[in-house]
Order: C-alpha cells, then sequence, then structure tokens
C-alpha cells in the first residue's frame, strides 16, 4: 500500500526550504539512519511524498553555515579556503562546497568546534574516486558518493598521533 502525503512550505517569503525525508523503518520499529528519497521543497510550494509500508517521513528546514580560513586576521588578509556545514540533525553534518586550501590545523579546529557543538558524525559528498579521510563509504552514487565518519573516534586518533588524518 502507498500512502500520499502532501507537505506545504507555507512561508512563501521565508528563503529557506524544507527537507522531506522519507527513511525505513526496521522490524523493531527503529528508523534506520540514511534517508530512502530526498525531496527539496521550496518556499510557497505544496509537494506530494509517497510513503511505503515501513516508511516514515521526516520534514525539517537544514541549517546551513559557512566556514572561512584566513591567513591572519578574518577579512583583512587573504582567505585559504571555505566549507558549506548543513547540520542534518543535532548531531550530524553534511560538509560541502570546499574551496581553497584548507590545512590539517585548520581541520582540527573545525572539528574540535563540531565535537563543542555536540556532532558525533559528519557527511560528505565527494567526486567518485575521492575519499573523506578518517570515513567509510556509505553509498555509491553515479558520480559522487557518500562518505561518513565518527567525529568522535576520529579526533581522539588525531589527538594520539598529533596530526588529523
Amino acid at each position: 500500500m502507498t500512502i500520499r502525503v502532501s507537505v506545504t512550505h507555507h512561508e512563501p517569503d521565508n528563503p529557506r526550504h524544507l527537507l522531506a525525508e522519507v527513511f525505513n523503518v526496521d522490524v523493531c520499529g527503529q528508523v534506520l539512519d540514511t534517508p530512502v528519497r530526498v525531496q527539496r521543497i521550496d518556499a510557497g510550494i505544496t509537494a506530494t511524498v509517497h510513503l511505503h509500508a515501513g516508511n516514515v517521513l521526516v520534514v525539517r528546514e537544514p541549517l546551513v553555515e559557512v566556514v572561512r580560513a584566513w591567513d591572519g586576521v578574518p577579512g583583512a588578509s587573504v582567505r585559504r579556503g571555505c566549507v558549506v556545514i548543513t547540520w542534518e540533525f543535532a548531531d550530524t553534518v553534511v560538509l560541502s562546497a570546499a574551496t581553497g586550501e584548507l590545512t590539517r590545523a585548520d581541520l582540527r579546529a573545525l572539528g574540535e568546534d563540531l565535537l563543542a557543538a555536540g556532532v558525533n558524525t559528519v557527511r560528505a559528498w565527494r567526486e567518485n574516486g575521492r575519499r573523506l579521510p578518517g570515513g567509510h563509504l556509505v553509498h555509491v552514487g553515479e558520480h559522487h558518493s557518500l562518505w561518513e565518519m565518527d567525529l568522535p573516534s576520529v579526533m581522539a586518533r588525531a589527538a594520539r598521533s598529533g596530526v588529523v588524518q
């Protein structure tokens, strides 16, 4: 059986979109970590989401931040690089659109800040053939693959070795 659910983003002037994510639920009632379908719903739009037996729908407004690395004083010197952070859940972020040169020290500082904010899982879509250091492969797509890392474990290893993998 399929159930159709209409989801409406009722704030037409809101610059943020909603994400309608469909997850599988196992026989014990636990929601699995990776969504089987994700649909973006822009402001003022209504979307129809199809749910099958064993599915659950989660609708959320993702929060996005941009982190920039500078040589010297921020804003008054040369920007070395940046990365976009999208908060999927309270303890899970997705890194994307990384540009420039982010050093190991930059990545260590970012990891420490994310840990302090309660993040346990870091995900990143990478071009096929590239990996997320310290991560494991979750899904292989046609052009990009999803990698995931357990941030506390990676940061503990980095602290023991003195470097970020």
